[in-house]
């Protein structure tokens, strides 16, 4: 049992690192405007490779089907609950604005922060990552953080800053570039990433697919990044975290109850 936990946390490791080497060796060989889409398409196969290499079921690891409509109806009634606080503020203190140019820019976001960030990053360190750790350490607990969840070791494990968080803090270095850059926005990132990780990775346990925290990372990326920074990052901050407890303080258990449910086998 042991061999299989240090396997798994070596495995894991092994897939981080070369991601990362991938992922810099692509932002000096392509061009700025498409290195990041081709980086996340990296994200996208290296996690189905790894797992079909494994001989497992794909939805086995956030991709099931069986509740689709059921966890995308919930990510969307979630992000909707999430963005109403700080774009209801920005727009009663005259402050709401946006980088969005044009409707050219606007579907290429959409299909970035959804699909390129959303979807890949909650397939790779949700899907991937954290049901690679569960399978190993099988060991599962019936609450986190007082929901009633049933969450094996992955998710804390790969959430408070161990990989979510220090993977976001590589953002500003590239040994290929000579960079080495860790200021204190990416520190900021990191806490961010830390805690939305902690947030994307009970979602994930409760529904049994990624759908529902790919949509939420999504939405919270594309708005945070085109309309709340620009606007007044301050008042979007705080009121996010109105929008948070309203989901995980009064939703949650609601909404996402395990009779809605279907685990895949």
């Amino acid at each position: 049992m042991e061999s299989k936990k240090i396997e798994s946390m070596i495995e894991v490791l092994l897939v981080i690192v070369i991601f990362m080497i991938l992922a810099w060796f692509i932002e000096v060989k392509v061009s700025f405007l498409f290195w990041g889409f081709v980086s996340k398409t990296v994200m996208i196969l290296l996690s189905i490779v790894i797992v079909v290499s494994r001989r497992k079921h794909l939805e086995d690891y956030g991709l099931s089907i069986k509740n689709l409509s059921f966890s995308c109806k919930r990510g969307a009634l979630f992000s909707l609950t999430v963005i109403t606080p700080p774009l209801l503020a920005l727009l009663v203190l005259g402050q709401l604005k946006t980088t969005i140019e044009n409707v050219e820019s606007l579907v290429v976001d959409i299909f970035w922060y959804f699909v390129m960030v959303g979807f890949a990053e909650e397939l790779f360190f949700r899907g991937y990552i954290q049901t690679r750790l569960n399978e190993a350490f099988n060991k599962y607990f019936r609450k986190f953080l007082g929901f009633e969840v049933e969450y094996g070791w992955g998710l804390i494990i790969t959430i408070p800053g161990v990989i979510f968080g220090v993977v976001h803090i590589f953002s500003g270095i590239n040994p290929f570039k000579g960079t080495y850059v860790i200021d204190p926005f990416y520190v900021f990132i990191v806490i961010l990433a830390t805690f939305f990780g902690l947030l994307f990775g009970v979602i994930r346990e409760k529904t049994g697919d990624i759908w529902a925290c790919s949509i939420l990372h999504g939405t919270w990326d594309f708005f945070w990044i085109l309309i709340f920074m620009p606007s007044n990052a301050t008042i979007s901050g705080i009121t996010m975290f109105i929008g948070f407890f309203i989901v995980f303080g009064i939703l949650f258990e609601k909404f996402l109850g395990n009779s809605h449910i279907t685990k895949p086998n």
